[in-house]
Protein backbone atom coordinates (compact mmCIF):
# COMPACT_ATOMS: atom_id res chain seq x y z
CA UNK A 1 0.00 0.00 0.00
CA UNK A 2 1.62 3.38 -1.01
CA UNK A 3 1.41 6.68 0.89
CA UNK A 4 -0.13 9.57 -1.16
CA UNK A 5 2.02 11.86 1.44
CA UNK A 6 5.69 10.11 2.43
CA UNK A 7 7.00 11.50 6.04
CA UNK A 8 10.16 11.31 7.46
CA UNK A 9 9.73 8.57 10.39
CA UNK A 10 11.84 8.25 13.05
CA UNK A 11 10.85 4.63 15.05
CA UNK A 12 12.72 4.22 18.23
CA UNK A 13 13.31 0.35 18.96
CA UNK A 14 14.59 -2.12 16.37
CA UNK A 15 13.25 -5.53 17.79
CA UNK A 16 10.76 -7.28 16.39
CA UNK A 17 7.61 -4.75 16.33
CA UNK A 18 10.18 -2.18 15.49
CA UNK A 19 12.03 -3.82 12.08
CA UNK A 20 8.42 -4.91 11.31
CA UNK A 21 6.94 -1.07 11.38
CA UNK A 22 10.07 0.33 9.97
CA UNK A 23 9.82 -1.84 6.76
CA UNK A 24 6.16 -1.37 6.14
CA UNK A 25 6.59 2.16 6.53
CA UNK A 26 9.74 2.14 4.15
CA UNK A 27 7.63 0.25 1.39
CA UNK A 28 4.67 2.28 1.89
CA UNK A 29 7.13 5.26 0.64
CA UNK A 30 7.86 7.14 4.00
CA UNK A 31 11.91 7.39 4.41
CA UNK A 32 12.07 5.74 7.84
CA UNK A 33 14.98 6.22 10.43
CA UNK A 34 14.97 3.35 13.57
CA UNK A 35 17.47 4.20 16.51
CA UNK A 36 18.39 1.43 18.26
CA UNK A 37 20.46 1.75 21.77
CA UNK A 38 22.48 -1.25 21.39
CA UNK A 39 25.72 -0.67 19.06
CA UNK A 40 25.82 -4.57 17.83
CA UNK A 41 24.05 -5.84 14.49
CA UNK A 42 22.87 -9.00 13.73
CA UNK A 43 26.04 -11.43 13.26
CA UNK A 44 26.17 -13.74 10.33
CA UNK A 45 25.04 -17.44 11.35
CA UNK A 46 22.09 -18.37 13.41
CA UNK A 47 24.69 -19.79 16.05
CA UNK A 48 27.22 -16.77 16.05
CA UNK A 49 23.72 -14.78 16.82
CA UNK A 50 22.98 -16.88 19.63
CA UNK A 51 25.99 -16.73 21.30
CA UNK A 52 27.76 -14.16 20.80
CA UNK A 53 24.80 -10.76 19.68
CA UNK A 54 24.86 -8.44 22.61
CA UNK A 55 21.67 -6.69 22.91
CA UNK A 56 21.70 -5.41 26.69
CA UNK A 57 18.50 -3.19 25.53
CA UNK A 58 16.55 -6.06 25.45
CA UNK A 59 16.19 -7.59 28.89
CA UNK A 60 14.10 -10.90 27.64
CA UNK A 61 16.66 -11.20 24.61
CA UNK A 62 17.68 -14.85 25.69
CA UNK A 63 14.19 -15.60 26.81
CA UNK A 64 12.14 -18.11 25.28
CA UNK A 65 9.79 -16.95 22.83
CA UNK A 66 6.35 -17.99 21.72
CA UNK A 67 5.24 -17.07 18.03
CA UNK A 68 1.83 -17.37 17.94
CA UNK A 69 -0.04 -18.67 14.72
CA UNK A 70 -2.15 -15.34 14.15
CA UNK A 71 1.83 -13.42 14.15
CA UNK A 72 2.68 -16.40 11.71
CA UNK A 73 -0.31 -14.99 9.50
CA UNK A 74 -0.06 -11.18 9.53
CA UNK A 75 4.02 -11.69 8.95
CA UNK A 76 3.04 -14.28 5.98
CA UNK A 77 0.64 -12.17 4.43
CA UNK A 78 2.52 -8.77 4.65
CA UNK A 79 5.59 -10.75 3.76
CA UNK A 80 5.11 -13.69 1.16
CA UNK A 81 8.98 -14.07 1.13
CA UNK A 82 9.22 -15.19 4.89
CA UNK A 83 7.36 -18.36 3.87
CA UNK A 84 10.45 -19.82 2.33
CA UNK A 85 13.13 -17.44 3.48
CA UNK A 86 12.36 -18.12 7.48
CA UNK A 87 12.66 -21.78 7.44
CA UNK A 88 16.01 -21.07 5.21
CA UNK A 89 17.28 -19.65 7.30
CA UNK A 90 16.65 -21.65 10.43
CA UNK A 91 13.23 -21.38 11.84
CA UNK A 92 11.13 -24.37 12.37
CA UNK A 93 7.68 -24.85 10.89
CA UNK A 94 5.46 -26.35 13.76
CA UNK A 95 1.45 -26.58 14.46
CA UNK A 96 0.69 -25.65 18.10
CA UNK A 97 -2.24 -27.79 18.34
CA UNK A 98 -0.52 -30.87 16.95
CA UNK A 99 2.47 -30.39 19.15
CA UNK A 100 0.30 -32.52 21.76
CA UNK A 101 -0.53 -36.61 20.65
CA UNK A 102 -2.84 -37.42 17.90
CA UNK A 103 -5.13 -38.85 20.28
CA UNK A 104 -5.10 -35.46 22.58
CA UNK A 105 -6.70 -33.53 19.14
CA UNK A 106 -8.52 -35.87 17.67
CA UNK A 107 -6.35 -36.15 14.76
CA UNK A 108 -5.86 -33.86 12.38
CA UNK A 109 -9.02 -31.79 10.91
CA UNK A 110 -10.07 -29.64 8.60
CA UNK A 111 -8.69 -26.17 9.69
CA UNK A 112 -5.83 -26.82 12.02
CA UNK A 113 -3.54 -25.34 9.27
CA UNK A 114 -4.54 -21.85 11.14
CA UNK A 115 -2.39 -23.25 14.01
CA UNK A 116 0.93 -23.17 11.63
CA UNK A 117 3.55 -21.09 12.58
CA UNK A 118 7.08 -20.89 12.57
CA UNK A 119 9.11 -20.69 15.67
CA UNK A 120 13.30 -19.87 16.54
CA UNK A 121 15.28 -18.44 19.19
CA UNK A 122 14.93 -14.94 19.51
CA UNK A 123 18.65 -13.53 18.34
CA UNK A 124 18.21 -15.89 15.28
CA UNK A 125 14.63 -15.28 14.39
CA UNK A 126 15.53 -11.28 14.74
CA UNK A 127 18.72 -11.80 12.54
CA UNK A 128 16.60 -13.70 10.01
CA UNK A 129 14.18 -10.59 9.53
CA UNK A 130 17.52 -8.29 9.35
CA UNK A 131 18.84 -10.15 6.69
CA UNK A 132 15.61 -10.98 4.65
CA UNK A 133 13.31 -7.47 5.29
CA UNK A 134 16.00 -5.14 6.13
CA UNK A 135 18.87 -5.05 3.52
CA UNK A 136 17.93 -3.35 0.33
CA UNK A 137 15.03 -0.71 1.64
CA UNK A 138 16.73 2.07 0.03
CA UNK A 139 14.35 4.31 2.42
CA UNK A 140 15.00 2.79 5.59
CA UNK A 141 18.20 3.59 7.64
CA UNK A 142 19.08 1.77 11.00
CA UNK A 143 21.11 3.45 13.18
CA UNK A 144 22.76 1.02 16.26
CA UNK A 145 24.27 2.57 19.38
CA UNK A 146 22.27 5.63 19.08
CA UNK A 147 20.03 6.33 22.61
CA UNK A 148 17.07 8.85 22.31
CA UNK A 149 17.43 11.05 25.98
CA UNK A 150 14.20 12.89 25.20
CA UNK A 151 11.61 13.92 22.79
CA UNK A 152 11.53 17.67 20.39
CA UNK A 153 8.26 19.54 21.65
CA UNK A 154 6.35 22.20 20.58
CA UNK A 155 4.17 23.59 22.66
CA UNK A 156 2.49 26.36 20.94
CA UNK A 157 -0.71 25.10 20.56
CA UNK A 158 -3.27 23.21 22.46
CA UNK A 159 -1.94 19.92 22.14
CA UNK A 160 2.00 19.16 22.29
CA UNK A 161 3.39 18.34 18.97
CA UNK A 162 6.28 15.51 18.93
CA UNK A 163 9.14 17.18 16.16
CA UNK A 164 11.66 14.66 16.80
CA UNK A 165 13.95 13.05 19.51
CA UNK A 166 17.04 14.29 21.22
CA UNK A 167 19.65 11.36 21.34
CA UNK A 168 22.80 11.07 22.31
CA UNK A 169 24.18 11.48 18.72
CA UNK A 170 21.91 15.07 18.17
CA UNK A 171 18.72 15.92 17.14
CA UNK A 172 16.80 14.03 14.85
CA UNK A 173 13.51 15.69 13.20
CA UNK A 174 10.83 13.62 11.83
CA UNK A 175 7.06 14.33 11.48
CA UNK A 176 6.31 11.43 13.13
CA UNK A 177 8.34 9.42 16.03
CA UNK A 178 7.13 5.59 16.38
CA UNK A 179 7.77 4.44 20.12
CA UNK A 180 8.51 0.35 19.64
CA UNK A 181 10.88 0.74 22.57
CA UNK A 182 9.19 -2.16 24.56
CA UNK A 183 7.24 -2.78 27.77
CA UNK A 184 9.87 -0.38 29.58
CA UNK A 185 9.59 2.91 26.99
CA UNK A 186 10.81 5.95 28.67
CA UNK A 187 9.09 7.85 25.92
CA UNK A 188 5.46 8.25 27.72
CA UNK A 189 7.44 10.21 30.60
CA UNK A 190 8.79 12.48 28.38
CA UNK A 191 5.80 13.10 26.59
CA UNK A 192 3.98 13.41 29.93
CA UNK A 193 6.86 16.15 31.19
CA UNK A 194 6.10 17.97 27.82
CA UNK A 195 2.69 18.56 28.79
CA UNK A 196 0.75 15.19 27.17
CA UNK A 197 -2.14 14.19 29.40
CA UNK A 198 -1.56 9.56 29.42
CA UNK A 199 -2.85 7.22 31.04
CA UNK A 200 -1.20 4.41 31.88
CA UNK A 201 -3.41 0.85 33.35
CA UNK A 202 -0.60 -1.28 34.89
CA UNK A 203 -0.41 -4.13 37.09
CA UNK A 204 2.32 -6.64 37.97
CA UNK A 205 1.61 -9.78 36.26
CA UNK A 206 1.66 -11.97 39.09
CA UNK A 207 4.57 -14.84 37.57
CA UNK A 208 8.18 -15.34 37.48
CA UNK A 209 9.31 -17.34 34.71
CA UNK A 210 12.42 -19.77 35.14
CA UNK A 211 13.98 -20.74 31.89
CA UNK A 212 16.49 -22.86 30.32
CA UNK A 213 17.00 -23.71 26.66
CA UNK A 214 18.08 -27.29 25.33
CA UNK A 215 19.55 -28.90 22.39
CA UNK A 216 17.69 -32.51 21.48
CA UNK A 217 20.09 -35.30 21.69
CA UNK A 218 19.08 -36.57 18.10
CA UNK A 219 18.47 -33.05 16.46
CA UNK A 220 14.92 -32.54 16.60
CA UNK A 221 13.18 -31.25 20.14
CA UNK A 222 10.04 -32.65 21.97
CA UNK A 223 6.64 -33.41 20.38
CA UNK A 224 3.56 -35.18 20.38
CA UNK A 225 2.72 -35.41 23.88
CA UNK A 226 1.46 -31.91 25.93
CA UNK A 227 0.62 -28.69 24.77
CA UNK A 228 2.83 -25.60 24.98
CA UNK A 229 1.07 -24.61 28.75
CA UNK A 230 0.68 -26.87 30.71
CA UNK A 231 -0.85 -26.26 34.22
CA UNK A 232 -0.33 -27.82 37.83
CA UNK A 233 -1.50 -27.67 41.18
CA UNK A 234 1.68 -25.52 42.09
CA UNK A 235 3.27 -24.16 38.89
CA UNK A 236 3.12 -24.07 35.37
CA UNK A 237 4.87 -26.11 32.63
CA UNK A 238 5.78 -23.80 29.34
CA UNK A 239 7.53 -26.40 26.46
CA UNK A 240 8.34 -24.55 22.96
CA UNK A 241 10.34 -26.04 20.60
CA UNK A 242 12.32 -23.65 18.44
CA UNK A 243 15.25 -23.82 15.24
CA UNK A 244 18.00 -26.33 14.93
CA UNK A 245 17.12 -28.80 17.59
CA UNK A 246 16.60 -26.56 20.36
CA UNK A 247 14.03 -26.10 22.69
CA UNK A 248 12.86 -24.18 25.88
CA UNK A 249 11.88 -25.16 28.99
CA UNK A 250 9.83 -23.32 31.43
CA UNK A 251 8.93 -23.24 35.14
CA UNK A 252 6.51 -20.40 35.70
CA UNK A 253 4.97 -19.98 39.40
CA UNK A 254 3.46 -17.45 41.28
CA UNK A 255 5.75 -14.36 42.17
CA UNK A 256 4.67 -14.66 45.70
CA UNK A 257 5.63 -18.28 46.02
CA UNK A 258 8.15 -17.77 48.38
CA UNK A 259 8.69 -21.70 48.81
CA UNK A 260 9.34 -21.73 44.38
CA UNK A 261 11.93 -19.16 44.89
CA UNK A 262 14.81 -21.66 45.03
CA UNK A 263 14.32 -22.29 41.22
CA UNK A 264 16.60 -19.69 40.21
CA UNK A 265 19.21 -22.23 41.48
CA UNK A 266 20.08 -25.44 39.16
CA UNK A 267 19.71 -28.27 41.86
CA UNK A 268 15.92 -26.75 42.73
CA UNK A 269 14.93 -26.32 39.44
CA UNK A 270 16.29 -29.87 38.44
CA UNK A 271 14.45 -31.60 41.28
CA UNK A 272 10.96 -29.98 39.57
CA UNK A 273 11.60 -30.94 36.66
CA UNK A 274 11.95 -34.47 37.82
CA UNK A 275 9.01 -34.90 39.73
CA UNK A 276 7.04 -33.21 36.82
CA UNK A 277 5.30 -35.47 34.14
CA UNK A 278 5.60 -32.91 31.43
CA UNK A 279 8.86 -31.11 32.34
CA UNK A 280 10.93 -34.51 33.01
CA UNK A 281 10.21 -35.89 30.03
CA UNK A 282 11.74 -32.82 27.55
CA UNK A 283 14.50 -32.19 29.75
CA UNK A 284 15.30 -36.29 29.32
CA UNK A 285 15.58 -35.59 25.89
CA UNK A 286 18.45 -32.49 25.22
CA UNK A 287 21.46 -31.33 27.41
CA UNK A 288 21.05 -27.56 28.40
CA UNK A 289 23.25 -25.13 26.59
CA UNK A 290 22.18 -22.15 28.76
CA UNK A 291 21.32 -21.77 32.71
CA UNK A 292 18.53 -21.19 34.49
CA UNK A 293 17.45 -17.51 33.37
CA UNK A 294 14.57 -16.54 35.99
CA UNK A 295 12.56 -13.25 34.72
CA UNK A 296 10.17 -11.49 36.90
CA UNK A 297 8.65 -8.31 37.68
CA UNK A 298 7.10 -8.07 34.39
CA UNK A 299 3.77 -5.79 34.02
CA UNK A 300 0.93 -5.96 32.40
CA UNK A 301 0.26 -2.34 30.85
CA UNK A 302 -1.41 -0.26 28.45
CA UNK A 303 -0.95 2.97 27.46
CA UNK A 304 -2.73 5.60 25.95
CA UNK A 305 -2.42 9.42 24.42
CA UNK A 306 -6.05 9.73 24.16
CA UNK A 307 -8.59 11.56 26.25
CA UNK A 308 -12.53 11.73 25.50
CA UNK A 309 -11.83 10.57 22.02
CA UNK A 310 -9.39 13.18 20.99
CA UNK A 311 -5.14 12.88 21.26
CA UNK A 312 -3.48 14.73 23.79
CA UNK A 313 0.04 14.70 22.05
CA UNK A 314 0.70 14.81 18.82
CA UNK A 315 3.26 13.40 16.65
CA UNK A 316 3.65 9.95 18.59
CA UNK A 317 2.44 6.97 18.52
CA UNK A 318 3.33 3.46 20.36
CA UNK A 319 3.25 0.22 18.98
CA UNK A 320 3.64 -3.03 19.99
CA UNK A 321 4.82 -3.54 23.88
CA UNK A 322 5.10 0.40 24.47
CA UNK A 323 1.22 0.63 23.67
CA UNK A 324 -0.20 -2.86 25.56
CA UNK A 325 1.59 -5.88 27.27
CA UNK A 326 0.50 -8.54 28.85
CA UNK A 327 1.67 -11.55 30.46
CA UNK A 328 4.66 -13.34 28.50
CA UNK A 329 3.39 -16.75 28.58
CA UNK A 330 -0.51 -16.07 26.16
CA UNK A 331 2.56 -15.32 23.83
CA UNK A 332 0.73 -12.09 22.32
CA UNK A 333 3.22 -9.17 21.31
CA UNK A 334 4.47 -10.32 18.24
CA UNK A 335 1.65 -10.62 17.04
CA UNK A 336 -0.40 -7.86 18.45
CA UNK A 337 2.75 -6.01 17.43
CA UNK A 338 2.78 -7.00 13.93
CA UNK A 339 -0.97 -6.05 13.46
CA UNK A 340 -0.50 -2.97 14.76
CA UNK A 341 2.56 -1.77 12.15
CA UNK A 342 0.26 -2.90 9.62
CA UNK A 343 -2.65 -0.57 10.92
CA UNK A 344 -0.17 2.16 11.39
CA UNK A 345 0.68 1.57 7.31
CA UNK A 346 -2.25 1.77 6.53
CA UNK A 347 -3.79 4.79 8.20
CA UNK A 348 -0.94 6.94 7.46
CA UNK A 349 -1.22 5.48 3.33
CA UNK A 350 -4.64 6.68 3.76
CA UNK A 351 -3.49 10.34 4.78
CA UNK A 352 -6.02 11.27 7.76
CA UNK A 353 -3.36 13.53 9.62
CA UNK A 354 -1.73 13.49 12.82
CA UNK A 355 -4.68 14.38 14.61
CA UNK A 356 -6.99 11.33 13.08
CA UNK A 357 -4.19 8.88 12.51
CA UNK A 358 -3.85 9.30 16.88
CA UNK A 359 -6.92 9.08 17.51
CA UNK A 360 -7.55 5.71 14.68
CA UNK A 361 -4.64 3.95 16.27
CA UNK A 362 -4.87 4.56 20.17
CA UNK A 363 -8.75 4.00 20.41
CA UNK A 364 -8.92 0.68 18.36
CA UNK A 365 -9.78 -1.65 20.73
CA UNK A 366 -9.46 -4.59 18.02
CA UNK A 367 -5.48 -4.55 17.86
CA UNK A 368 -4.84 -2.80 21.40
CA UNK A 369 -5.25 -6.03 24.61
CA UNK A 370 -6.95 -5.00 27.56
CA UNK A 371 -4.59 -6.17 30.26
CA UNK A 372 -7.81 -6.92 32.68
CA UNK A 373 -8.32 -9.90 30.34
CA UNK A 374 -4.78 -11.53 31.05
CA UNK A 375 -5.58 -10.53 34.35
CA UNK A 376 -8.35 -12.29 34.82
CA UNK A 377 -6.84 -15.62 33.48
CA UNK A 378 -3.72 -15.60 35.22
CA UNK A 379 -5.72 -14.70 38.44
CA UNK A 380 -7.84 -17.98 37.80
CA UNK A 381 -4.39 -19.74 37.28
CA UNK A 382 -2.69 -18.90 40.77
CA UNK A 383 -6.09 -19.11 42.49
CA UNK A 384 -5.53 -22.88 41.29
CA UNK A 385 -1.84 -22.94 42.50
CA UNK A 386 -2.82 -21.49 46.18
CA UNK A 387 -4.83 -24.30 46.90
CA UNK A 388 -2.38 -26.89 47.01
CA UNK A 389 0.50 -26.20 49.50
CA UNK A 390 3.00 -24.62 47.17
CA UNK A 391 6.19 -26.81 47.35
CA UNK A 392 9.06 -28.03 44.06
CA UNK A 393 7.53 -31.28 43.96
CA UNK A 394 3.85 -31.06 44.19
CA UNK A 395 2.57 -31.86 40.29
CA UNK A 396 -0.77 -33.84 39.18
CA UNK A 397 -0.42 -37.50 37.68
CA UNK A 398 -1.58 -35.59 34.09
CA UNK A 399 -1.59 -32.25 32.56
CA UNK A 400 -5.22 -30.48 31.53
CA UNK A 401 -4.94 -30.01 28.06
CA UNK A 402 -7.14 -27.39 26.42
CA UNK A 403 -7.66 -27.51 22.42
CA UNK A 404 -7.88 -23.60 21.10
CA UNK A 405 -5.90 -20.78 20.06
Amino acid sequence: MKTTNPREITVVGAGLTGLTAAVLLARSGHKVTVLDRDPQGAPPGNEQAWEHWARPGVSQFRQPHLMLPRWHQQMLSEFPELAAGLPAAGARRVNMLHLQSAAAVGGWQDGDEAFDTLTARRPVLEAALCALLVRGQRRLRIRRGVAVRDLLVERSGTVPRVLGVRTTAGELRSDLVVDAAGRHTRLPRWAAQAGADSAMDSEDSGFIYYGRHFRGRDGRAPQGANPVLSHFPSLSVLTLPCDAGTYCLVLVAGSRDRALRGLRHEPQWLAAVAANPVASRWAAQGDPITPVMPIAGIQDVRRSYVRDGEPTVLGLLPVGDSSAATNPSLGRGAAIGAIQASVLRNVLADGPGMRGSSRWLMSGPAHRPSPRGSRARCASTATGWRKCRPTPTACPTRPRTNRGR
